[in-house]
């Protein structure tokens, strides 16, 4: 898919973009989901509330979730490179090539509709999954990305 196209499907999703001076380069905000698209990917990135200085995490679920089962679930379901970007800039990042840009763009809206963003808490990094001001289990967070 083409640069100018994406932007203009991310307009119609209520994005805001800027072109930067180089040319075929946007920035875009679609709510909570900051995104970059150039000619070759489409980057999505989510706000993480970082509280503490570790870079390994996991949840306290049942069945828990650590930074590389959380992070390789994503990569299988959305075909997207994901990691967390800690400890300085506090985003959870989804990198797609261009040629994924509808892709890119399901999980985009995913994210915005279900307000969907990461909490690092504790000096044990524990991994909470929230959809608006609502935690839920993260493994339900993932699936929200199934199937899209």
């Amino acid at each position: 898919m083409e640069v100018r196209e994406v932007v203009r499907r991310l307009r119609r999703m209520g994005a805001k973009c800027k072109k930067r001076r180089r040319a075929d380069i946007y920035d875009c905000i679609l709510d909570n989901v900051d995104i970059l698209v150039t000619p070759d990917k489409v980057k999505l990135s989510i706000y993480v509330d970082f509280r503490t200085e570790f870079l390994r995490y996991s949840s306290t679920e049942e069945i828990p979730v650590d930074d590389e089962i959380f992070e390789r679930e994503l990569r299988e379901i959305t075909g997207a490179w994901v990691g967390m970007k800690l400890p300085n800039e506090g985003s959870l990042e989804f990198v797609f090539d261009i040629k994924d840009a509808d892709k890119a763009l399901r999980v985009a809206k995913k994210l915005k509709e279900k307000d969907m963003w990461i909490v690092l808490t504790n000096m044990d990094a524990e991994l909470r999954c929230m959809m608006g001001d609502e935690q839920v289990s993260c493994w339900d967070w993932v699936d929200e990305l199934k199937d899209l």
